[in-house]
């Protein structure tokens, strides 16, 4: 497992040297592909994709590449041996020299023969080594046996009346057969071979594929000192067995006259662009595409070209590894041009760099990362305050994690005095826009009460939305002897809130507590609005709100019935109040709470949506009395259990639920709770985050957790599984105050 991890071919060599044990273990199985190595003539060797180089004795003098073998010889004479070497088996394989060949059934002229010089070497099979070979202007195609006492067989296309002698960019070794690439126009020639004894020689070349094919705003090919030019190279690749043409694009401004003998400098800005083709053999014509794979990355070389297949965790696929100074192009270059590897994203159209620049060496930036590397290192993130770390790195990064589409962040947990706890199992940090709230409002919204009124602000965007004062309620009495009657009041004490929630921009709702009792109010934002309390001789005492599909949803404590309530618009004053509360689900009718002489069970429900549906959570605390008899102590909850409900509206019940998703996490607390999908997360799912301790009495009055709980060092929040039943702790303990009565459960949504 732990060798499937190391991509390198490097680190693989490395692990093997640690024992016989090690050494023994890439037997076990197949293993992927390591990524290519990046091989200097010095002997230098780079790792993709780490930067650090180390020194292989094998590679260096190397003259030429064929794939994993090394072309040596020891000049530029024709009548030198050459040489092919494996530098990892150290294999070797002896070719003819240049000087014997064969044009046909005759010799290469003595003086053409000395000039000949070979542009690239394909090892096809143990019986045939093609070549392109150039001689006074020309490229010719050579193939020939292994061994020395073999001869090059040399040939170039018949002439053809309608272009113009080709120009040999590349050759391939495709479906048992030899194709060769023309540089002016990306034609493609097939090289018919047979055999004269162990020789092979070439009997035909011809034309198979005749559509042209150039970059984009190339113009007519003339170009002029201080002009724009666009420069071309061609690679021919062989894909799952496909034939594709790479076409790469150069752009950059001439500094000297380009010829054809002359090729000129050009100051490349590093613009590159790429195009790939597919050869359609039946149609005759090169067929652009658009991809190469997700899990394919293109190692691009004139020398040697290989399409690899890796892994995410290896390197991002559908790229393109590439030299920024090919050799057939060389000669265009500034010396001190940029680094000598670059990857070419498919995806995005952008060019990163891979490797250091070998001539000259830039300080690294952090925001040299690629854009989409940076994507992917920004989606691991799953806490928020991660998340605005990364952004605060750099203007680039925070670009990334502004237009980057990311999934929602875990919630925070927030404490009034601006203590805030980041999930999960981190230490805690201070928010000044959180400190002095006095109640949650569901999302990201807290509620702020004072002399002046109230309102809810978002303490990540700094965003405030004024209430009307709770001294500002109009009463709506229903039933009786009264009939029907408003009243409105001035009094500061009228109404406590318990809980809020923001429904739409033209709608608030609270659970307050009026005269003892607690009730459902509801406004319009604005400080001169007024807060409409529905009241009857029937109301029951509501101990959760929810706003679901348009309609406002409470829940009864007396056995979790669940009550509709419709909200109509005042036309004389524009405010919203409550018209008419039925009941929808009738509660179980069980006791809320049992107080024996040792122990005392209290039960808690919460109304919850989750994907269009309503669930009531319903938590059961066990706990052993400190004093018989008395409410004024109790300890800990030595045991806490959950039970889910779905609302079945069409049968007017609750019916029990197992399981709240595999990839679902509730967030739970009475003002607010928040189902989270972590499926992208290393995270478990079907799970509770609740806080260790929660109960009010029978009304709903008091703080929660007030003056019910010794104090004793356990975690803020706890976590219960609804797969087994067990609970566990995901922060590290603290000692217990009575802020966290008022945590909530804060949802970033995004960074600013």
């Amino acid at each position: 497992m732990v060798l499937r991890r190391l991509p390198a071919h490097v680190d693989r060599i490395r692990f093997t040297a640690v024992c016989s044990h090690w050494r023994a273990a890439p037997m076990a199985g197949p293993m992927p592909p390591p990524p290519q190595l990046l091989a200097l003539p010095d002997g230098t060797v780079y790792s993709v994709p780490l930067s650090e180089p180390f020194h292989f004795p094998r590679c260096a003098g190397y003259t030429d590449a064929c794939a994993n073998w090394l072309v040596f010889f020891s000049g530029d004479d024709s009548d030198d041996v050459i040489i092919l070497k494996d530098p990892f088996s150290d294999a070797t394989l002896a070719l003819p020299p240049l000087s014997r060949n064969c044009v046909g059934n005759r010799p290469f002229k003595a003086k053409d023969a000395k000039n000949l010089t070979m542009d690239k070497l394909m090892f096809c099979s143990p019986r045939l080594v093609a070549a392109i070979v150039q001689s006074r202007g020309a490229t010719w195609i050579a193939v020939c046996c292994p061994g020395l006492d073999s001869w090059w067989s040399v040939s170039i296309p018949s002439n053809d009346d309608d272009y113009q002698r080709p120009w040999f960019a590349d050759i391939v070794f495709h479906d048992d057969k030899l194709y060769a690439l023309d540089h002016y126009q990306g034609f493609l020639y097939s090289v018919d071979l047979q055999s004269k004894g162990d020789h092979p020689w070439i009997s035909r070349i011809r034309r198979v594929l005749d559509s042209h094919v150039r970059i984009p705003g190339k113009g007519d090919g003339r170009v002029s000192v201080g002009s724009n030019a666009a420069m071309e190279t061609m690679y021919l690749v062989e894909s799952c067995g496909d034939l594709l043409m790479v076409l790469r694009g150069m752009f950059g401004v001439v500094r000297s006259s380009i010829t054809r003998r002359q090729p000129g400098l050009v100051d490349v800005d590093g613009r590159n662009q790429f195009q790939v083709f597919r050869a359609d053999f039946a149609r005759s014509r090169w067929t652009e595409v658009s991809t190469l794979g997700d899990d394919q990355v293109l190692f691009l070389r004139r020398r040697c070209c290989r399409l690899v297949r890796l892994s995410p965790e290896q390197m991002p696929g559908d790229s393109i590894v590439f030299m920024e100074n090919d050799d057939d192009i060389r000669d265009c270059y500034d010396e001190e041009s940029s680094s000598s590897c670059s990857v070419y994203s498919m995806k995005y159209g952008s060019v990163s760099t891979l490797l250091p620049a070998v001539q000259r060496q830039a300080p690294l930036s952090w925001s040299d990362i690629p854009l989409e590397l940076a994507g992917l290192v920004l989606r691991c993130l799953d806490s928020h305050v991660d998340r605005v770390r990364f952004a605060a790195v750099c203007p680039q990064w925070r670009v990334a994690a502004r237009e980057i589409p990311l999934p929602p962040p875990l919630p925070l947990l927030a404490l009034p005095d601006g203590t805030v706890y980041s999930l999960p199992g981190r230490r805690p940090f201070h928010v000044p826009a959180c400190s002095g709230y006095t109640e949650a409002c569901g999302g990201n919204w807290l509620l702020f009460s004072g002399e002046d009124g109230c309102f809810l602000r978002d303490p990540f965007s700094n965003a405030t939305v004024t209430l009307p004062a709770l001294s500002r309620v109009r009463i709506r009495f229903v039933g009786g002897g009264l009939g029907t009657a408003w009243e409105e009041r001035h009094c500061a004490k009228s109404l406590t809130v318990r809980q809020v929630k923001f429904c739409t921009p033209h709608l608030i709702a609270a659970r307050v507590t009026f005269q003892g009792t607690p009730r459902v109010a509801v406004c319009q934002p604005g400080a001169f609005s007024w807060w409409s309390m529905h009241l009857d001789d029937q109301s029951p005492i509501f101990l959760n709100i929810t706003f679901h599909h348009g309609n406002l949803y409470a829940l009864d404590h007396c056995g979790g019935a669940l009550f509709s309530m419709d909200a109509s618009i005042d036309h004389n004053t524009g405010d919203p109040w409550i018209s008419r509360v039925r009941r929808v689900i009738d509660g179980s009718g069980d006791a809320e709470n049992v107080i024996a002489p040792d122990y005392a069970t209290f039960k808690r429900r919460f109304l919850v949506e989750l994907h269009g549906r309503i669930l009531m959570m319903e938590r059961v605390m066990h706990h052993r009395l400190n004093r018989a008899g008395s409410f004024g102590i109790v300890s800990r909850a030595w045991k806490n259990e959950f039970e889910v409900f779905e609302a079945n509206f069409e049968q007017s019940q609750w019916s029990k639920v197992t399981t709240i998703g595999d990839d679902q996490v509730l967030f739970l607390r009475s003002q607010c709770c928040r189902f989270v999908c972590v499926s992208q997360y290393k995270m478990l799912g079907d799970q509770i985050f609740f806080l260790g301790n929660g109960v009010k009495d029978d009304m709903g009055n008091g703080d929660e957790d007030a003056n019910w709980y010794c104090e004793e060092r356990l975690g803020p929040c706890r976590v219960y599984d609804m797969r087994d039943s067990k609970v566990s702790d995901p922060l590290p303990t603290v000692p217990w105050t009575h802020a966290f009565a008022l945590a909530t459960w804060l949802s970033p949504q995004g960074l600013n």
